[in-house]
């Protein structure tokens, strides 16, 4: 019994080696063309604290916000 289900493993790792082969290998060849993904700053939003890319950001009065709603909401609370 043992053995034949080493064979049969075996059997199999041939199959799947060679059908690898025959595709090229694992990774795709564009996979190695891509350029890296661009690095970006993230701030927190002063409202609700989720990060974002610091270019998305909408900025007032030295604070960053996340969006112009979140903005109007902290200059009303501080605005009394």
């Amino acid at each position: 019994m043992f053995r034949s289900l080493l064979l049969l493993a075996a059997v199999a790792a041939l199959v799947w080696f060679f059908l690898l082969r025959q595709r090229g290998g694992r990774r795709p060849q564009n996979r190695e063309r891509q350029p890296p993904p661009r690095i970006r700053d993230t701030v927190r939003c002063t409202e609700c604290g989720v990060h974002l890319p610091e270019d998305e950001a909408i900025r007032s009065a030295g604070k960053t916000f996340c969006s112009l709603e979140h903005r109007d909401a902290w200059q009303r609370r501080e605005q009394q």
